[in-house]
């Protein structure tokens, strides 16, 4: 459903970019983000161990040092070592799955997701978590299965309502969509990622005076929050609101004053004033970035 760069962009993926300024950075990151939250804690003193599971919480525990630090290499070492000292340590497992979700291997970070799932099914962020990959890997059904499970065991869990909305969208389920993005936002009113969303979903269907609540429902929760700014610049655009527009770009490029669209579409709207000489500068701007000068 993606339009040309300086149209309204469709939904932001699992907590990540995908506005047009943004070419998809995904997902899904966030979509997309937020992936690592809190593992519930082992609720089976009666699991398998091997070795020493107290050299399994060691390494579990420097791994998640590394994984905060970014530094996914050690990390996966870490829970590896941590597996090997217990086949049953829930938590090992959850933990490398999230590294293979960031490492792009989505059928890696399944089969930990579902190893988690076994020693717990009721383990609230492996089950999350399982619906963010099976989205990965365009299995909507599964997906929305793994967030239903989610929402069952924790019935606030805006996260759950949010993915699910864009697994829906993306499987050309609006309607259902927009209903659990407005649940997620019943849940946590200060949702800029679900107001931004929402805002895209309504200007497709037409709905600009809804979808320009939202795009600023979304910057008052975040105002920092460069790509509603953009898409309600864009917004702004269609309407003939250019100076409107102009305010929302050039606000967007004090936040990120590397964006190559973002210069791109305030020339656009300088043009539409008679503005030459900024609509140049922007111009000569957007091309200097492009060729990384």
């Amino acid at each position: 459903m993606r339009r040309s760069l300086t149209s309204v962009n469709t939904m932001r993926k699992l907590n990540q970019y995908s506005a047009p300024i943004y070419l998809s950075i995904f997902i899904l990151l966030l979509f997309s983000v937020s992936l690592l939250s809190s593992c519930a804690p082992d609720r089976d003193p009666n699991r398998p161990r091997y070795i020493n599971p107290k050299f399994a919480e060691a390494y579990t525990s420097k791994g998640n040092f590394n994984y905060n630090k970014k530094e996914l290499d050690k990390a996966m070492e870490n829970y590896n070592k941590a597996i090997h000292a217990d086949t049953g340590h829930i938590e090992a497992y959850y933990r490398r799955g999230l590294v293979y979700t960031e490492l792009g291997k989505n059928s890696e970070a399944l089969k930990d997701f579902d190893r988690a799932i076994e020693l717990e099914p009721e383990h609230m962020d492996a089950n999350l978590n399982r619906g963010i990959v099976y989205h990965n890997l365009k299995q909507y059904n599964k997906a929305k299965q793994s967030f239903a499970k989610t929402i069952r065991i924790a019935p606030r869990n805006h996260k759950a309502y949010q993915y699910r909305a864009i697994t829906n969208y993306e499987s050309g389920n609006t309607a259902q969509a927009e209903k659990d993005i407005s649940k997620a936002l019943e849940i946590k009113p200060d949702y800029a990622d679900a107001y931004y969303n929402r805002g895209n979903l309504r200007n497709e269907q037409g709905r600009t005076a809804d979808a320009e609540r939202d795009f600023t429902a979304a910057i008052k929760s975040d105002p920092r929050y460069v790509p509603a700014y953009n898409n309600r610049g864009l917004l702004y655009m269609s309407q003939q609101k250019y100076r409107e527009a102009i305010a929302d770009y050039t606000k967007a490029l004090e936040l990120d004053p590397n964006s190559v669209i973002l210069y791109v579409n305030r020339k656009d709207a300088y043009e539409k004033i008679g503005d030459k000489a900024k609509a140049d500068a922007d111009y000569q701007k957007a091309i200097a970035l492009q060729q990384g000068r």
